[in-house]
């Protein structure tokens, strides 16, 4: 784990007697995704609500833009394909302009001292 998600984790509250990270009041783990990512949904203000699936596209396009390669986003998926894991990969329009503006157009110029530039 990234020193972050270790801050993050220890900054959660949890119930005491229980040894999920993610449990309900009585210390049990959550039972209902789905109803726990509609009240987050709600919280945030996002109307259409959020599935499950959804959270993984986000987390393995978000992994490529971070830099991950896509053999180790396909393994964190547990994809046994990795054409699978690629239709999962989407770039924001953000980071496509980013690497697109990183592209070097110039064309390199000749020095006096090349080879090719004294015959």
């Amino acid at each position: 784990m990234s020193p972050a998600l270790v801050q993050a984790i220890q900054r959660h509250a949890r119930h005491v007697t229980s040894q999920y990270v993610f449990c309900n009041a009585e210390g049990n783990p959550y039972d209902n995704i789905t109803k726990s990512l509609k009240a987050a949904a709600a919280r945030a203000g996002i109307e259409d609500g959020v599935r499950l699936h959804q959270l993984r596209h986000c987390f393995l396009s978000y992994s490529q833009m971070q830099g991950v390669d896509p053999r180790t986003a396909q393994k964190w998926a547990g994809h046994g394909s990795l054409a699978t894991t690629l239709k999962y990969l989407h770039v924001s329009p953000d980071h496509e302009k980013a690497a697109i503006s990183r592209l070097n157009y110039e064309t390199p110029r000749k020095s006096s001292g090349d080879v090719a530039a004294s015959s």
